[in-house]
């Protein structure tokens, strides 16, 4: 009965793809949706989450059948002025090392180029909030495209802090001109609701991941001499909670009957905190600071449980990352979170900064392998049902297909992840 409920699901997704894609049938020829993707630093190298989900994003829409164009602004001034990446064509913006002149000489790059390939895309995405990004949305108007822009956070990086920016009221009302926002947490769409953005233009969705190449290992770790591996991954900054992580950390491995070992992957503003912590309570043996490396996926497959103590967060990608690859997750009630992880997994979730409760959840589950290997399973199998890349990109073509030629009677919002129906 559950597997003819999910090929019925399938089968009403695939439908609704496929009817998406009808809605550009010209001349009993399919044209999909042409897009112009605008990311501030687009991979490689990969400069943090929103470039990399962007990147994914773009990768299984090109899979789809979709053109994708990349408008992006170099890295420190680096990279080719334009390059082919897994497929995705990038145009970078020229790069100033003034930064008045840069701002400036960005905006007319970014407008010149939006003009001369305008006939190459039907649609564009814009991935965050910025002046560059209200340019965006006024020469797309000027232009005749429509525009789906992505509020990636909520609080001081999401609506409220825009007000508090330079001319923030102006910024913002560009902003909701855009013909459809991307909003990933339930405090996004509040903060939505609260400036009358109107709800039928708001499109519910959460982060994608690939779990190609995030997955667990076939065998399950045993043996007494194998010890608890919990892995942190991400930037090491304040907003992560990795002091509080790090604070409880000699309780922990004194209070749990075999061997535990923290490994941290990541690097940021904190590091020499962190370190110097580490040294304080003498636990150097215990926690392993590796530092940033590029494929994470295969320590991910050789960790136990994952833990990430944020005090802030949007739709964490590493916590994907993660749940793709079998683990049980330890984590804080913050931004998407509990949305990620859904009813199964919120016993695990504590209150930022509750080092009492993060302390607790951990030592439950290191004391439990049996309890680690289920949750970890129901995680992997939440990614297959929600969160596959391949899924959240279905999503997109449809909403693409209906700014395009929006059919009568349905909205954007209506085309929204089911993630958000109800208590999932």
């Amino acid at each position: 009965m559950w597997n003819l409920h999910k090929n019925s699901k399938k089968l009403k997704l695939v439908q609704r793809v496929y009817l998406g894609r009808r809605l550009l049938k010209s001349s009993d020829t399919v044209s999909p949706p042409r897009v112009m993707m605008i990311v501030p630093q687009y991979p490689y190298p990969i400069v943090g989450g929103l470039e990399r989900q962007a990147h994914e994003l773009s990768k299984s829409l090109l899979r789809q059948g979709l053109q994708i164009t990349v408008l992006s602004g170099k890295i420190n001034g680096m990279g080719p002025e334009t390059e082919m990446i897994e497929g995705v064509q990038v145009i970078r913006l020229p790069w100033s090392s003034m930064k008045c002149l840069r701002v400036l000489r960005t905006f007319f790059a970014l407008a010149l180029n939006m003009f001369k390939i305008r006939s190459k895309y039907d649609v564009v995405h814009l991935h965050n909030i910025s002046w560059i990004g209200t340019l965006v949305i006024l020469l797309a108007k000027k232009l005749g495209k429509p525009v789906i822009a992505k509020l990636p956070n909520f609080g001081d990086f999401g609506i409220p802090g825009m007000k508090k920016r330079f001319l923030g009221q102006l910024l913002l009302h560009v902003y909701k001109k855009a013909d459809a926002i991307i909003a990933m947490t339930p405090e996004s769409i509040r903060e939505l609701r609260d400036i009358d953005y109107p709800e039928s233009r708001i499109f519910k969705i959460t982060n994608g991941v690939s779990s190609k190449i995030y997955y667990p290992l076939d065998e399950i770790k045993e043996g007494i001499n194998h010890p608890t591996n919990i892995v942190f991954t991400g930037r090491l900054s304040h907003e992560k909670g990795i002091i509080d992580l790090i604070s409880v950390w000699p309780q922990i491995v004194q209070e749990s009957s075999g061997s535990v070992v923290l490994n941290i992957y990541g690097d940021g503003p904190q590091r020499s905190e962190i370190m110097e912590k580490i040294q304080l309570l003498d636990i150097a043996n215990k926690v392993i600071l590796h530092g940033h490396i590029e494929n994470i996926s295969s320590e991910l497959r050789n960790a136990d449980i994952f833990v990430l103590p944020s005090y802030a967060e949007g739709n964490s990608n590493a916590i994907l990352e993660a749940m793709a690859s079998g683990l049980p997750i330890v984590s804080t009630r913050v931004g998407g979170t509990s949305r990620l992880m859904g009813k199964t997994g919120s016993d695990f979730l504590t209150s930022p900064g509750d080092q009492e409760g993060l302390k607790h959840c951990l030592l439950r589950l290191i004391s439990d392998a049996e309890k680690r290997n289920t949750l970890g399973k129901l995680m992997r199998s939440r990614v297959q049902s929600f969160f596959r890349i391949e899924k959240i990109a279905d999503r997109y073509n449809l909403a693409y297909c209906h700014l395009i030629h929006p059919e009568k009677g349905k909205t954007i919002s209506s085309l929204s992840s089911s993630i958000f129906e109800g208590n999932i």
